[in-house]
């Protein structure tokens, strides 16, 4: 299994001691699920996204302190890539 992360924030600080990212939050929620899942993180947030839809793939997308509404160009390129 794939799980490509769509990362929209990093939350520096806000996260406990014993969860060292984001990302190793998600990372080790699937692993424990199927430990032979890989990871690709796309900062969506810095404008990195995956260059193409695969449809056998899943595909996470994080939360974040932006909200949807707000007018900001990733987030207009992120509900553009989910549609």
């Amino acid at each position: 299994m794939k799980v490509n992360i769509l990362l929209c924030d990093t939350f520096p600080g806000l996260l406990p001691d014993y969860i060292p990212s984001y990302v190793s939050m998600f990372t080790g929620l699937f692993t424990k699920v199927d430990a032979g899942t890989t990871y690709q993180v796309y900062n969506v947030f810095d404008e990195h996204f995956p260059d193409e839809l695969y449809t056998d793939e899943i595909y996470l997308v994080t939360g974040s302190n932006a909200g949807v509404y707000e007018d900001i160009g990733w987030i207009k390129k992120l509900l553009a890539f989910i549609r």
